[in-house]
């Protein structure tokens, strides 16, 4: 099934498990969206902030339900 979507629709994806993230990221990509990884909650916020500095926020994130990976988002 293929999902309607913005074309480059950009997606972040907060997930310390590489081997989880990139299977995931590939697919999302595959699929036509633009795909960001960050492995920290820190990488997620600075990704958040540019992509809103240059006008190009996040349409959706996908972020890992684990304490380990600081508050704040």
């Amino acid at each position: 099934m293929r999902m309607a979507h913005a074309p480059n629709s950009r997606v972040l994806i907060v997930e310390d498990d590489v081997s989880l993230a990139s299977g995931l990221a590939l697919g999302l990509a595959q699929a036509g969206f633009a795909v960001t990884l960050c492995a920290s909650g820190e990488q997620a916020l600075v990704a958040l902030r540019r992509g809103a500095m240059m006008d190009a926020p996040m349409r959706i994130l996908i972020v890992e339900d684990d304490s380990t990976l600081g508050s704040g988002i």
